[in-house]
């Protein structure tokens, strides 16, 4: 059993986690929510149900592997400015759901 106040982090690939119990368990208040960057079908289809989740009960990242280090390095500067930005209240840059604004605000 879960405590309602636990977050899933998945850390796995793939097909390794059954999303749409995922997003019932969230939906449900089994947990409070979760942050996600992997998906059995790469791009996450539309008609998932996590896509219909409150938006500060879950994060949808795509999974994205740099392929060179410049890159590599690139993405890591996107991600500190964000995580610095958001402990100091800001909105992170690149949002994709602008319906979750609010909730950094």
């Amino acid at each position: 059993m879960t405590k309602p106040t636990a977050y899933f982090i998945e850390t796995a690939r793939g097909a390794s986690v059954d999303k749409e119990a995922l997003a019932d368990g969230t939906k449900d208040a089994v947990i409070v929510g979760a942050g996600l960057n992997t998906y059995a079908v790469e791009r996450l289809p539309m008609s998932s149900q996590l896509r219909r989740l409150q938006p500060e009960r879950v994060i949808l990242m795509p999974y994205s592997l740099p392929h060179s280090r410049q890159e590599q390095e690139a993405n890591l500067c996107i991600v500190v400015h964000n995580v610095l930005g958001l402990a100091a209240g800001r909105v992170p840059v690149q949002v994709v759901n602008q319906d979750a604004i609010p909730a950094y605000e």
